[in-house]
Parts: C-alpha cells; structure tokens; sequence
C-alpha cells in the first residue's frame, strides 16, 4: 500500500515543523486514528472478499 509510507512521509514532516511537544502528541494521535480506521477499514475488505471466496468455492447446494 502505497498510502501508508506517505501518510508516514508526512506525518514526519508536520512533526518536524510541530511548535511543541503538544502539538507533536496532537499530530501522532490524529494520525494513529486515521491509521486504524484505514486498517479497519481494510480489514472489511479482506473479509468481504474472503466471503466471497468461500462462497464462489462452495458446492451449489442441490434441491434434493
């Protein structure tokens, strides 16, 4: 995933420019909540196509 290492790139270059250790924890937490919800986020799409896997691999259920 591309959008990870840049979302770091940046993260490392408001740090550098952040006035104090305040605004420097603020930035962390704001961008370790946009990580996890990006993880999350994700996380749904993996089982979503994990579903769909296993249900493409099934048998066709017969009438019997």
């Amino acid at each position: 995933m591309r959008s990870n290492p840049e979302a770091n790139f940046a993260l490392a270059l408001k740090l550098a420019e952040s006035k104090d250790v305040v605004q420097a924890m603020e930035l962390q937490s704001e961008h370790a909540r946009k990580q996890m919800d990006a993880f999350a986020r994700q996380l749904e799409e993996i089982r979503d196509l994990a579903t769909q896997l296993i249900q493409d691999a099934a048998p066709p259920k017969s009438d019997g």
